[in-house]
């Protein structure tokens, strides 16, 4: 049962490091898609404003494309909209923004960074690129991770429950398949050993099964038979020398060692009742 324990335990811990490295890569994986389906998202809702933001702008004024920002905050509390000016136009200050991102806005594409300065789980801030006549400004669309980070908690969470609620499964399974495949089969051989330790050469152990631990039983229980045999041999041997002896003694009289050394005789001669008998 040592074995199958071992080979059990290894086992288990095999597959519950390949289940943490797949949940890793999963988690990761997931990370991946949400970024880019929040930045997708903010794209979206960018270009959708900017159109009848930059009319607005050009037909009833500033006020009134700044209006339809406002209003758009008003309908949904996710993201948070605001107008800034990328070029300090209007006598506005440009936003704080790394040289690359401010390189790719002024080049007309969209852009997005992570401020991890802000409180929380941090935020995601896109922009929009908009030119108002030959000013350059954008639309800063603003969105926590928290809700993101959240999810990865229960992503996380969930993979835990899962891969523990199968490496469980698969150790019982593992134990059960152990015990039966390895650990019986192993202590039926072990008892036969004793067996044929004590004399009991008849005994004979049969698996059902086609693996090493087969062809172990077969060889064991071939060993046995041999064993058998050559005792079987052996007391045959003795008893026909035993009747040799006793018709010798028979015949004669005496045995054939009563001319050996005392010291001999008291070794090695046999003691027969049968040749006492004859030589009375």
């Amino acid at each position: 049962m040592k074995l199958a324990r071992k080979i059990t335990i290894a086992l288990t811990l095999l597959a519950i490091a390949v289940m943490t490295v797949l949940e890793t890569l999963e988690v990761r994986r997931e990370l991946e898609r949400s970024a880019i389906d929040m930045q997708h998202d903010h794209r979206l809702l960018g270009h959708t404003l900017a159109g009848s933001i930059a009319r607005a702008w050009q037909e009833e004024g500033e006020a009134e494309a700044l209006t339809l920002l406002d209003q758009a905050n008003r309908f949904q509390a996710q993201v948070y909209l605001r107008w800034v000016w990328l070029d300090g136009a209007q006598g506005h200050s440009a936003p704080a923004l790394p040289a690359s991102l401010l390189r790719t806005l002024r080049g007309g594409q969209d852009g997005s960074m992570v401020d991890d300065t802000s409180a929380g789980a941090g935020v995601l801030r896109s922009y929009t690129p908009v030119f108002i006549n030959t000013h350059l400004g954008a639309i800063e669309i603003s969105e926590s991770l928290s809700e993101e980070h959240q999810h990865v908690r229960n992503t996380v969470q969930n993979a835990a429950i899962a891969t523990c609620a199968i490496a469980v499964a698969f150790l019982l399974a593992a134990m059960a398949m152990g015990r039966r495949l390895v650990g019986r089969p192993v202590n039926q051989l072990v008892e036969l050993a004793h067996r044929i330790g004590e004399g009991r050469l008849e005994e004979r152990v049969h698996l059902r099964q086609n693996d090493e631990l087969q062809t172990l039983a077969t060889a064991m229980n071939r060993m046995a038979e041999l064993l058998l045999t050559a005792r079987e041999k052996i007391a045959l041997e003795t008893a026909a020398h035993l009747a040799t002896l006793e018709h010798c003694v028979t015949r004669t009289g005496s045995p054939p060692w009563a001319s050996w050394p005392r010291a001999w005789r008291t070794r090695w001669a046999p003691r027969s009742t049968s040749c006492s008998a004859g030589r009375r």
